[in-house]
């Protein structure tokens, strides 16, 4: 099967068999002109079925549900799933159907099978922004490589674009790619290493230098630096939380989260940065307490020095 194929049998029991409004991406990255041709395709060859009544109560809301029974005198009470049972025990077919009309595709077992052997198309389409990964690039990485899992595809993939933008002194992609990795650990619950790839990205996003940034080109311009509360240098909010929330996770306290970050802090290093590591470590803490006065002064202490340097 083709990917694309693979990713309709996970979207199939959303659609209805008169469906019409497809998603924008099935034209705009995969080609698919009419994603109601590739589902019968789908059912022809066995992969996909259209449902029965069953399908249809289970996609109702529980008050449409509650108005049919309430119709026919029936008790309104419990969870969804008991009301959606009494439905389909207590109501004829006819009565079913001509209230929810509509039918659902099903996977068949052969389509459950195909989309459980390949769920790593699902993964990739969901998450789109693996540094030029898609579902084409790595089904032929899991064809060339047949051996390795496909998250391992995935990470290596992610290191080889992450060495290549730095040689490439594409810093700006090079943070993302790192930050990618990092998500990929925390995926994994890898909490630790995952807090040592946000160090970095946190790292490089006080450094001041992004995409294009060359020897050519030392040093960012001082007005993209300073002050606090107009440099480009900071760390983005979601970072913090990010920081916050996989420390959390991975049960690390602030004494190990802190000596975590040093460690790696020691082992970076660029052609320019505007604050010490130790600065930067103040500064995660400091966004974190969201304490603008003394994120102020340290910025201008690390502007006066970068004045006199």
């Amino acid at each position: 099967m083709y990917p694309h194929e693979l990713l309709m049998l996970s979207y199939a029991p959303t659609f209805t068999t008169d469906h019409t409004d497809f998603q924008q991406f099935w034209w705009s990255q995969y080609g698919v002109q009419d994603p109601r041709e590739l589902l019968t395709s789908l059912t022809e060859r066995g992969f996909v079925e259209v449902g029965g009544p069953e399908q249809a109560v289970a996609r109702q809301t529980a008050a449409s549900l509650k108005d049919l029974l309430r119709a026919h005198g029936l008790r309104l009470s419990g969870t969804k799933a008991e009301i959606v049972e009494r439905v389909l025990s207590l109501l004829p077919h006819d009565t079913i159907n001509e209230a929810f009309p509509q039918r659902w595709y099903v996977l068949t077992q052969a389509g459950e099978e195909a989309l459980a052997a390949n769920d790593h198309i699902d993964y990739i389409h969901r998450h789109s922004k693996l540094d030029s990964l898609d579902i084409y690039s790595l089904s032929a990485l899991r064809t060339e490589q047949p051996q390795r899992a496909w998250r391992d595809l995935v990470w290596g993939h992610l290191n080889e674009m992450s060495l290549r933008h730095a040689q490439e002194h594409q810093y700006g992609l090079y943070r993302n790619a790192r930050l990618n990795m990092a998500r990929f650990c925390a995926e994994e619950r890898r909490h630790r290493d995952a807090l040592g790839l946000l160090t970095e990205v946190i790292y490089y996003d006080l450094s001041g230098m992004d995409n294009g940034f060359s020897p050519q080109r030392p040093t960012p311009a001082t007005e993209y630096l300073f002050p606090y509360e107009r440099s480009l240098a900071t760390i983005p909010p979601g970072i913090t939380d990010l920081t916050l929330k996989w420390a959390a996770a991975g049960e690390v306290d602030d004494e190990e989260l802190r000596q975590l970050m040093a460690t790696r802090l020691d082992r970076l290093s660029t052609r320019f940065h505007p604050f010490t590591k130790d600065e930067v470590l103040q500064i995660v803490y400091l966004e974190r307490a969201k304490d603008t006065a003394a994120l102020t002064a340290l910025y201008d202490q690390a502007e006066l020095r970068f004045r006199r340097a």
